[in-house]
């Protein structure tokens, strides 16, 4: 009876060591989610308003060529700006 009394609290031990070592695994990666998306976000509006501006300089520019009457069949071709 004492032996399965051990094995119980043995594995008890154990399974409250993984239990802890799983709780600081999420505190930290709780805390790198905090630091990191604020950093994604202003990434992503910058790219929005990157993005924002070559769509407007592309439509001008395909508006400057039909006003002159230059015409491409397959477009104007549109490349977004490097983003550093």
């Amino acid at each position: 009876m004492s032996s399965h009394l051990r094995i119980a609290e043995s594995r008890a031990l154990d399974s409250a060591t993984k239990a802890a070592a799983v709780e600081e695994e999420l505190r930290a990666y709780q805390q790198y989610m905090r630091n990191v998306v604020p950093q994604y976000k202003k990434q992503i509006a910058f790219m929005k308003q990157q993005l924002a501006v070559a769509m407007a300089a592309n439509k001008n520019a395909v508006l400057d060529k039909a006003a002159v009457g230059e015409t491409n069949s397959a477009g104007a071709e549109f490349k977004l700006p490097q983003i550093k």
